[in-house]
């Protein structure tokens, strides 16, 4: 059975807007727009780009615009009538001469970004779709992507500091105010090499990270940022694995997991020394927290690597248990003090 003519308008994506070009009657008139897609180009990233769409009424039946919409968040729009702003759902007599405003906001997105704006009412030819295009760069550009120093020795046992350099690419000239925020122990520094690129306005600055004494062993993965010129944050990502002369498996914590009530799992800390030269020396073994923890210590290969076996009793009450496991090493040593986070959560057995 044929759909009803009723409902042969009806848009289930704009059900309101629908049943007001419905309710406004069909008219025969069109909406002639004098281009449908605009290409932005390449733009930058927290920048705003105003455009017009220019359209007339054709044809003798007034028309009824009931519905504007866009496909993201990116793009604002209203609709300007014979030079006065529109209101949804008012008449627009025959003849009339309008323009369909956008602004499109590059705000954090990247590359390719397009944006659908949908125009909806009682006209012969609507819904019509409006197409803005755009390449969205980012203010900032790094080459490398990230800064990666790999395997370094740990202070007091390397000769020098390791120094990578990155490339920063700009949108435009700038310089940095002041470093927001820097990994502990890293040193960022303008070498003062810059240079125009190839388009005129682009800027490019080289700046010099260094990795010194106060650097923790294990691994660095963390973003130096700073406030610039062009309003904009510049983000450098360090990455390094800082290697003492001794290795913590895991490093940071250990995990229990959701322990039923009445299990007594164990969890491992392993202690491996790095460096044949400098003997691996048994720390004391402290553990803060919970008293549903019980710790064994045992040294597998003297001088080489140390275990400690971190047991659960199986008494713990429901709920969440932890605390901090410390190694503290004798005064004078080449080692550092270490903790590791120890968590678990005991649930009612099934």
């Amino acid at each position: 059975m044929a759909e009803s003519s009723v409902m042969a308008g009806f848009d289930r994506a704009a059900p309101q807007a629908s049943f007001h070009a419905m309710a406004a009657g069909a008219s025969e008139s069109r909406i002639q727009f004098e281009v449908h897609d605009l290409d932005l180009k390449e733009v930058y990233q927290n920048q705003e780009f105003p455009v017009e769409f220019p359209f007339k009424v054709e044809g003798k039946d007034d028309v009824v615009f009931t519905g504007l919409e866009t496909s993201c968040g990116c793009t604002n729009v209203y609709v300007e009538v014979n030079g006065e702003k529109y209101v949804l759902n008012e008449i627009i007599p025959a003849g009339s001469q309008g323009i369909l405003h956008a602004t499109f906001t590059s705000a954090k997105y990247r590359k390719e970004k397009n944006s659908v704006i949908t125009l909806r009412g009682n006209a012969a030819n609507l819904p019509e779709k409006l197409t803005l295009y755009a390449f969205v760069k980012p203010v900032f550009e790094y080459e490398p992507s990230q800064v990666r120093f790999g395997d370094v020795m740990a202070a007091g046992l390397r000769e020098e500091d390791p120094v990578k350099v990155i490339k920063v690419i700009a949108k435009e000239p700038f310089e940095v105010k002041k470093w927001r925020r820097l990994p502990k122990g890293v040193t960022i520094t303008d070498t003062g090499r810059v240079e125009t690129g190839a388009n005129g306005m682009e800027q490019y600055r080289w700046f010099e990270v260094k990795l010194g004494e106060d650097v923790n062993p294990g691994i660095l993965y963390q973003s130096a940022i700073a406030e610039t010129t062009l309003g904009d944050q510049m983000e450098i990502v360090v990455h390094a694995n800082v290697v003492g002369p001794v290795k913590y498996f895991p490093e940071q914590r250990l995990w229990f997991g959701t322990v039923n009530q009445g299990q007594t799992p164990i969890r491992v800390l392993k202690v491996v020394a790095t460096m044949d030269e400098i003997p691996l020396v048994v720390p004391e073994v402290i553990f803060e927290g919970a008293d549903v923890f019980k710790l064994v210590t045992a040294e597998k290969t003297p001088g080489k690597e140390f275990v400690v076996r971190v047991k659960m009793n199986g008494d713990a009450p429901l709920g969440r248990h932890g605390g901090t496991l410390k190694l503290i090493y004798p005064e004078g040593s080449t080692f550092k003090n270490h903790q590791i986070l120890v968590s678990a959560i005991v649930r009612k057995a099934p």
